[in-house]
């Protein structure tokens, strides 16, 4: 082994032996500063939103995208068939993830650029199957149908990802698991006790916006795929894992914010 070689592996197992330390060293950090930042955003009463998944939907393109839906639809298709639809696509793309990482590097490329045309395709369906249900009349069981198949795709995308490189991504992609599993709680429980206030023929799903929404989850996915380094994807995983937590953290705060508000007017 030339020095150079010695150098590069030594340089990686360090990475490898040390990447939980560093992790959790730069995530208390963050999660402090984190703490400070929410602490000034409440005093000013200004709500945390979410990067870019708010800014799309409040932009020019969703409301072309929406004209062009409301000009065009025919009621030939049904919001629920685009979201069956992009559910099949991302499990599509998880199989093309998984076959990039067993197969020679000729093909995994390969397998990699028709994974990431799979994915990319479901992500367009299912901002379609949103419009198409706004442009009709939303149902619950669509919103509940939407949920189901956005985590059924994120988390067959994740096991696809760590199963190519499981002695570096083991960790960080059950971490990011637990961190979605999370965030999913703290989402159900919210909407449990907010169903519970309105009537029961107006019960609706609701959203509560956090930092990482299915579009910041949808380019995180994508980047992965796109890049096949195990390095480079240990490291977008716990970036992923620490962005979700802070979102399960801030839906937490929100709780804590509504319920705190609902017992004050009940004493009132």
């Amino acid at each position: 082994m030339s020095p150079y070689q010695f150098f590069v592996v030594g340089w990686l197992r360090l990475l490898h032996t040390s990447g939980l330390k560093i992790f959790f060293f730069g995530f208390s950090l963050t999660l402090e500063v984190n703490f400070y930042f929410s602490r000034g955003l409440k005093i000013l009463d200004i709500p945390l939103s979410p990067m870019i998944d708010h800014g799309f939907t409040h932009s020019k393109l969703n409301r072309w995208l929406e004209q062009i839906v409301k000009k065009y639809d025919r009621g030939r298709i049904t919001p629920n068939q685009l979201t069956i639809s992009a559910l099949f696509l991302g499990l599509l793309a998880s199989g093309f993830v998984y076959l990039s990482g067993i197969s020679p590097i000729s093909w995994e490329i390969i397998y990699l650029v028709l994974g990431e045309f799979a994915l990319a395709t479901s992500f367009i369906l299912d901002v379609f199957d949103g419009i198409l249900a706004r442009n009709r009349n939303p149902t619950v069981f669509g919103g509940i149908l939407d949920i189901f198949c956005d985590r059924t795709v994120e988390i067959s995308i994740l096991i696809a990802i760590v199963s190519t490189a499981p002695s570096y991504l083991l960790w960080s992609g059950l971490f990011s698991l637990a961190s979605i599993v999370l965030c999913i709680t703290i989402f159900l429980l919210m909407g449990s006790v907010q169903t519970e206030r309105i009537p029961e023929e107006k019960k609706v799903i609701f959203y509560t916006h956090g930092i990482m929404e299915r579009t910041e989850t949808g380019i995180f996915l994508l980047v992965l795929i796109a890049v096949p380094f195990p390095l480079f994807r240990m490291s977008i995983l716990w970036i992923f894992f620490g962005l979700v937590l802070l979102t399960a953290l801030q839906r937490l705060y929100i709780a804590y914010r509504v319920l705190s508000n609902s017992i004050r007017i009940k004493h009132k």
